[in-house]
């Protein structure tokens, strides 16, 4: 079974409060949208699991974000946990870890009172009648599943369809030279490896 800790070396705090901060300058009026700096009304809990979790897909998951009970909030006066895999951490380079750290920021949604603004204009979190803010983890936007065969005799779904067209000025700006096509580390793909002599758990 898996252990867990509190992130003690302030690291990944350090990562994600400046991918926070860099957002400040962020203006959106559309309140389903959740900025990187509307996340500074959250408090986070950063936390190691010591052997990673994996996917619906059977693919290793080197972090996950979770919402804390309204218990757990109470008791530790925090409201998100972001769960690493302190393995695979310690093997990736500092722009993996950042990386890794804003894709979990990603996930996080805040929902804003429609007509309350502070008097800076900002937008102002809703609360829950204890006065937590009203948080939610939004799943990832660009999902494909299914099997090539299906797709090869059946055609696309509206969805996969559209999913093609949204991507295709990433795909086009790839061509251009204008993004990378990157390599996963290694360890993302495969997990920590055991040290030579190790006992498999």
């Amino acid at each position: 079974m898996a252990r867990h800790g509190k992130d003690d070396t302030g690291e990944m705090w350090k990562i994600a409060k400046a991918i926070i901060k860099a957002d400040r300058n962020t203006k959106v009026d559309n309140i389903d949208i959740t900025t990187f700096w509307d996340l500074r009304h959250l408090k986070f809990l950063m936390s190691w699991r010591d052997e990673p979790r994996k996917d619906e897909e059977k693919r290793i998951a080197a972090a996950r974000v979770k919402v804390l009970s309204p218990e757990l909030r109470d008791l530790f006066g925090k409201d998100v946990n972001i769960e690493v895999c302190e393995p695979i951490w310690h093997d990736l380079t500092d722009r993996w870890k950042k990386r890794v750290i804003k894709h979990e920021l990603r996930h996080i949604r805040i929902t804003f009172d429609d007509d309350a603004y502070a008097d800076t204009g900002e937008r102002v979190p809703k609360t829950d009648k204890e006065g937590r803010i009203k948080v939610s983890v939004e799943p990832h936007d660009l999902v494909l599943r299914t099997f090539e065969d299906d797709i090869a005799e059946w055609g696309l779904s509206q969805a996969e369809y559209d999913l093609i067209e949204r991507l295709k000025p990433y795909y086009r700006a790839v061509k251009k030279g204008d993004l990378p096509v990157y390599q996963t580390p290694k360890v993302l793909e495969e997990g920590p490896q055991e040290e030579e002599g190790e006992d498999a758990a």
